[in-house]
């Protein structure tokens, strides 16, 4: 169905309350009397009744949104506790013997007090925090090695592969 100028006219001059439009006049709503008195004025508190309402729940809608965000959380991936390792670096002697053995970097000697002379020498490695693998050649008896475990902080425990055990103590 096909409007004309003039009907399209007078549907627009009643919808948008319009006085002049299409090169005429003609009356809106309220010049009408159609909104009068306690009528209009309802009608409109109605009307920004409802716009506050409207505009107040919105605001409240983009506060909300912007709390939220948009696709999945990211996490921080942190990495997992490690204990301070205590270390072995520094100078432990025999609690039997007079032996001092000294730990510098991944390397150790051990020397006889009594006479200052290096028995053995070699290199250890963590297994974990406690576990220490002790590797060395001895003066006299060649090749060895012995796993030892931090006791503390100032005390550590060696069980040889060849030979009885033995305890440093931190100097």
């Amino acid at each position: 169905m096909r409007l004309t100028r003039w009907t399209a006219c007078n549907f627009f001059d009643q919808v948008s309350n319009l006085t002049m439009f299409c090169g005429k006049r003609s009356k809106s709503l309220r010049d009408s009397g159609f909104l009068t008195g306690n009528y209009a004025n309802s009608l409109w508190g109605n009307i920004m009744s409802k716009t506050s309402k409207f505009l107040i729940l919105a605001g409240i809608a983009v506060i909300v949104a912007g709390c939220q965000s948009s696709g999945p959380q990211k996490r921080v991936s942190v990495a997992p506790f490690e204990p301070v390792r205590i270390g072995i670096q520094g100078e432990w002697r025999a609690t039997e013997g007079p032996l001092l053995a000294k730990f510098s970097g991944n390397k150790f000697q051990s020397i006889n007090t009594e006479n200052n002379q290096v028995v053995a020498a070699g290199a250890f490695k963590y297994n974990s925090d406690q576990n220490i693998r002790l590797d060395w050649v001895g003066a006299l008896s060649g090749r060895s090695s012995a796993d030892c475990r931090l006791v503390n902080r100032n005390l550590m425990s060696c069980v040889p592969s060849n030979g009885s055990g033995f305890t440093l103590q931190r100097v």
